[in-house]
This record gives C-alpha cells, sequence and structure tokens, in this order.
C-alpha cells in the first residue's frame, strides 16, 4: 500500500472524514470542499489523492447514520421539519416561503438565492422589498432554516 492511500486509511480509521460529512449532513458546497483539501494538505494526515477523499467522502454521505440524522435545530434535511418552518422541499428545488410585509402575497425563494453572508432582497409586484437576512440560516448545520426565519425578513419598502 503506498503512502498516500495508507494516509487515507488512518484518516478514515480516525473518524474526522465521518464527523465532516455528519456535521453537514451529507451535503456540501464546493468551497467546503476546499477548506477540508486546504485543511488536509496542513495536516498530519497528507499527502492523500483527492479523488480518493471525494470517493470516501460520498461513501459516508450515503452511509444510513448520515442519510438519516436531522440537524436538531432545523430538521434539515427531513422534509417534514423544514415544512414546519416554511420551507417546501421539490425534487429539483427548497424552497422558503414567506409573505410580503407590504400586500402580504406569498413568494417562494429557492434557498440557493439566500446568501449566507448578504441575503437576498425579494421585490414583490405590488412594490415592496423584503430582504432574507443570512442570519436566517440553521446556526448548528448551516444547511436548513432556523426556527421562526420568517420573523427575521425585513421590510425595506
Amino acid at each position: 500500500m503506498n503512502t498516500q492511500a495508507q494516509n487515507l486509511l488512518r484518516w478514515e480509521q480516525s473518524g474526522i472524514p465521518r464527523e465532516w460529512v455528519e456535521q453537514r449532513h451529507g451535503k456540501w458546497t464546493h468551497s467546503d470542499w476546499e477548506v477540508l483539501l486546504a485543511t488536509l494538505k496542513e495536516g498530519e494526515f497528507w499527502p492523500m489523492e483527492p479523488e480518493a477523499i471525494g470517493i470516501l467522502l460520498e461513501k459516508l454521505r450515503t452511509a444510513p447514520s448520515v442519510k438519516d440524522s436531522a440537524c436538531p435545530e432545523c430538521g434539515a434535511p427531513d422534509s417534514t421539519e423544514l415544512a414546519a418552518r416554511g420551507v417546501v422541499v421539490t425534487r429539483f428545488r427548497t424552497l422558503a416561503t414567506f409573505a410580503c410585509h407590504r400586500c402580504k402575497a406569498q413568494h417562494k425563494v429557492d434557498l440557493t438565492f439566500i446568501d449566507k453572508t448578504e441575503g437576498v432582497d425579494v421585490r414583490c409586484s405590488c412594490g415592496g422589498i423584503d430582504h432574507i437576512p443570512p442570519l436566517v440560516w440553521c446556526q448548528t448545520c448551516g444547511q436548513g432554516l432556523s426556527t421562526g426565519w420568517q420573523s427575521k425578513v425585513i421590510s425595506k419598502r
């Protein structure tokens, strides 16, 4: 077994990759991946083959303990828990639903549009503008929306 394979095995046996996947409830962004690789390159388990790391993480992502776990704060990725918070999960999208502060019309915003550092402005046909701030994201996992997130939406006009 070569050094990279030995390091991958040591890393897997440490439990760190499973913990990393579970903290993200089996979902991560490209940015998360890049940060993980940068961290690994500075640690005791390097060198490893990035492709092998990805394969391991995908294997762990589909493990029953990860797939079936839900965030204790927001319930992600459990669609029943998310629905209780005004989040609609479809096959292709996850939508946050809220009412315009001005006219009370219902709006649906794809969660991928709610920037985690700046939030997003939503314009209504009545002329009202509501701002969904980044603090609506779950503080535990960052994947779902926090309880009462709709009350954090700010009317800008």
